[in-house]
């Protein structure tokens, strides 16, 4: 029994250990789109634990205890992620990813059963509404008052404006060309032999004289005939070294063993981190390669060679900057050999802001130094508080120092720290600076930087390093040099092994024959590239340079097949900026070949799909160059509501971006005839404001007053209306106005206002202004201004209608003109609606008169009309009284 206690307690033993040194791994990672946010899926072969952090646009995954799986991929580059970088450490991976928008909170949902890891990443959300046409349909994107009160109007400026034929051969996708970094391998410091076994004496000479592959085979021999010599540390470092030059950088890599011996350790760790880098491990070794800098001593021979194995690392990696400040630390000792390459890689590391060379440009003026005035400025010594969890290791890299160097300026040698403690990190200084006097500026001939121009004279570093190549023909090409270009794009693709880099620089090689006036050739390259398979982004580069090469000869082109052949290159495309120069021109051929509607719903969805790309401001201006005359076609047509639904969809660009009077006159048309009247009013405000104090401001008035009289808002009809009649009394339109204006007072009730509207304008008054002064005068009881108003003038009785000629022979009763009245309310007996209420007014003037005979023959007219009413009533009361 005891023995079998045992026996369990000792295979326990045996297991734990495994269990807890189990490896989990990341399979795969996979992204969907939901409503509102992005959802990461990540496939593990068993859930990990997990730690989030959030850096603005970035959001970095920490799991312990995970390494990639072998099938695993990165996620492309597209609307959402930018980039997708991995950092792994023995038993840590950092997963972070870089987002194009910055998202509002980051949540994680763990699946046990799928072994899946959720990440959530929340969006904000656009306010949207629901449209309702002709009830809750809006004018937005209006132009905004600026601060004169006049309105803001934003142009889009683009290049092909009126000529987008253009933009097909001009414009390509941007060329992103990741050529890789050829990792430079200085010669290494002295091996120190003096530490070798003696029997390891002889070895060095064969290095010297038969190479490395022969003493690989040596050191093996000798390591069967001697065992422990295997054990040795000098045997093991030059055994990796030989792997190392031999290029068997897995068995580098394999290898675990670091010597006592501080150089020979220096030696060993540059070659395992080499090797790494060139095995593409750029983030391990740059991880390894930063403790080491942390840890060594600034006569370390090896540290230039560190600090340049950084560089080409970060070069790799696509951080400039951060290859710029290891090659520019200070204090270092660069050997001969390693000058040339440390100055190609600081120039590699820098950004130019390149200019086209001009060819007849002027001399520019060289700066002559005068006397200089020296200056003593002292820098006090600065300091840094000891903080939880510091040590002077991790004190030593964020302050790019060495641990020696810190302990030195505190006089320190042990390794305590206290927090709180205050530690010096640099001691005071005393600098000298010169104040220059005014410089003196004398003309000379200069010619345009050109930082590698030095390494096209020498050569022998230059055209070694493809990455420094293709970046130098790339400086030439924006300069417009296209044959040095040409030149060092030849000899970069010399450098490289067959792959997409090779292609892609072949493609450029083919467009610069093309530039320097070799089609044929040209042409040519770009034929064999388009027939390759499978097919790649160059393959489709290729086929659509070919495309618009032919539409460049051509001068009917067939524009809607070419629609099509940029719509195959866009579900085709992995690269980003492919698909969406693709896309773009695609809608834009539409638009050539006559499908002017479906070119701009194309152009919507580009809008969609690429909202954080650089084409987005191109689309904005051809839409609000060309939707004008779509939308004016529309309206010609009939198609009302198809033009207001195209307006409401690209009201911002329109509106913020038109300045065409004539296209938002059709469409403001066209709103009132679909009773979208509020939209209507406010483009003629937008216009009345955008064009004040020019002559189109006059156009505008009369169809917003129009407009405002629709809507029965008679007060703000009024207030434009007399604001015409003020700032142009003798306009067009004043007549018309005039009158909408008294007619907006008199349906408003605002009639002392329509008086003095019509004692300062009534020299514009004609029949219709006259009609409805009458009304209003009536209701003033201003009886005699009546008969006045429509008195003036040479236009007959006859030419006005029934209900107002009856005001007028009211008003004659009223002010005692009975033969007026008389008359005229006889003239009106015979019209239908006014004939019992003139025969009645009749009756009382003769009556009044003494002619009673006369007037009981109009009061009988009265009650014969038969018709019931205040009239007939009366009239047959008065026969009454008459009779008795």
């Amino acid at each position: 029994m005891r023995a079998l206690i045992f026996s369990a307690i000792f295979l326990l033993a045996m297991h734990t250990p495994l269990f807890a040194e189990k490896t989990v791994f990341l399979n795969d990672l996979s992204k969907k789109n939901q409503m509102g946010y992005t959802r990461l899926i990540l496939d593990f072969s068993s859930l990990p634990t997990c730690q989030v952090r959030t850096y603005g646009q970035r959001v970095d995954l920490h799991f312990q205890g995970v390494e990639l799986g072998p099938k695993f991929r990165q996620l492309p580059e597209d609307d959402a992620i930018v980039r997708v970088i991995l950092a792994q450490n023995k038993t840590n991976l950092v997963l972070s990813i870089l987002f194009r928008k910055l998202p509002v909170k980051v949540e994680t949902t763990s699946m046990a059963s799928k072994d899946q890891l959720y990440v959530d990443v929340y969006w904000q959300r656009r306010e949207s509404r629901a449209v309702r046409l002709a009830v809750d349909m809006h004018t937005q994107g209006l132009p905004q008052k600026s601060g004169n009160g006049r309105a803001r109007v934003e142009e889009q400026e683009s290049p092909y404006v009126n000529n987008w034929k253009k933009f097909f051969h001009n414009y390509q996708a941007p060329l992103e060309v990741k050529v890789p970094v050829r990792f430079s391998l200085p010669e290494l410091p002295v091996f120190p032999e003096q530490l070798a076994h003696e029997e390891l004496k002889d070895v060095f000479g064969v290095i010297r004289s038969e190479g490395w592959e022969v003493l690989e085979a040596l050191l093996t021999m000798k390591a069967e005939t001697n065992s422990e010599l295997k054990k040795n540390d000098v045997f093991q470092a030059l055994l990796m070294e030989t792997q190392f030059r031999t290029g068997n950088y897995k068995a580098v890599l394999d290898k675990a063993f670091e010597p006592e011996e501080t150089l020979l350790r220096s030696r060993c760790r540059y070659l395992k981190n080499f090797s790494w880098a060139v095995s593409g491990r750029f983030h391990l070794a740059k991880s390894n390669l930063d403790r080491e800098l942390g840890q060594m001593e600034n006569d370390n021979p090896f540290r230039a060679h560190v600090l340049l194995l950084q560089a080409e690392i970060a070069l790799a990696r696509d951080s400039q900057q951060e290859a710029l400040q290891y090659l520019s630390q200070t204090g270092v000792v660069w050997a001969a050999d390693m000058r040339d390459i440390r100055r190609l890689r600081l120039i590699d590391s820098q950004k130019f802001e390149i200019a086209p060379e001009k060819k007849s440009s002027p001399p520019l003026p060289t700066v002559v130094k005068a006397e200089e005035k020296t200056e003593i400025m002292t820098i006090p010594a600065q300091t840094v508080v000891v903080q939880k969890g510091d040590s002077w290791w991790g004190l030593s890299r964020r302050l790019a120092t060495t641990v020696k160097e810190l302990k030195k300026l505190n006089n320190m040698s042990g390794n305590m720290l206290q927090i709180g403690q205050t530690l010096t990190v640099s001691a005071a200084q005393t600098v000298k600076t010169q104040k220059a006097v005014p410089p003196v500026k004398k003309p000379v001939k200069t010619e345009p930087l050109n930082p590698y121009s030095d390494f096209l004279k020498e050569r022998g570093v230059f055209l070694k390093k493809p990455y420094s190549l293709y970046r130098a023909a790339n400086f030439f090409q924006k300069q417009g040099r296209p044959n040095a270009a040409l030149f060092l794009l030849e000899n970069a693709k010399l450098l490289l092994e067959e792959g997409e880099a090779k292609q892609l620089i072949d493609f450029s090689i083919a467009c610069l024959l093309i530039e320097v006036g070799k089609k044929d050739m040209g042409l040519e390259r770009l034929t064999y590239l388009a027939e390759q398979e499978p097919v790649t982004d160059v393959v489709l580069r290729a086929h659509i340079a070919l495309l618009e090469e032919q539409m460049e000869e051509k001068k009917d082109f067939d524009f809607l097949s070419m629609a099509t052949e940029y719509g195959a290159v866009v579900d085709q495309a992995c690269n980003r900026e492919l698909r969406e120069a693709a896309a773009f021109k695609s809608a834009l051929a539409l638009y050539f070949a006559g499908k002017k509607e479906q070119s701009v719903h194309s152009f919507d969805a580009f809008r969609k799909n690429y909202s954080a790309g650089g084409l987005v401001g191109e689309v904005d201006a051809f839409l609000s160059e060309k939707l004008p005359s779509l939308i004016e076609e529309m309206v010609t047509q009939g198609r009302d509501f198809d033009a207001v639904l195209m307006l409401d969809k690209h009201r911002e660009i329109l509106l913020s971006h038109q300045k065409n009077s004539t296209f938002l006159i059709y469409l403001a048309d066209s709103m009132g005839r679909l009773g979208l009247m509020n939209r209507a009013a406010k483009i003629y405000l937008f216009l009345l404001d955008y064009y004040r104090d020019k002559d189109q401001e006059k156009l505008f008035y009369l169809p917003l007053v129009n407009t405002y009289m629709e809507r029965q808002e008679f007060a703000s009809a009024a207030d434009f209306a007399g604001r015409y009649l003020e700032r142009f009394p003798e306009g067009r339109d004043s007549q018309e106005l005039f009158y909408l204006q008294i007619s907006a007072y008199q349906k408003a009730m605002r009639l002392d206002e329509a008086v003095t509207a019509w004692e300062k304008h009534h020299r514009l008054a004609g029949r219709k202004e006259r009609i409805v002064m009458a009304q209003v005068f009536w209701e003033k009881k201003r009886y005699q201004d009546v008969v006045d108003c429509l008195e003036v003038g040479t236009a007959g009785d006859e030419n006005y209608p029934a209900e107002i000629l009856i005001l007028k022979a009211e008003s004659y009763l009223k002010e005692r003109q009975a033969r007026k009245a008389f008359t005229l309310f006889k003239e009106l007996s015979v019209a239908e609606e006014y004939s019992q209420h003139s025969l009645y007014r009749c009756a009382q003037i003769a009556l009044a008169a003494g002619r009673e005979s006369e007037a009981l023959n109009y009061l009988s007219q009265v009650v014969e009309k038969g018709k019931s009413g205040v009239w007939s009533d009366l009239a047959k009361t008065s026969l009454t009284e008459m009779r008795m």
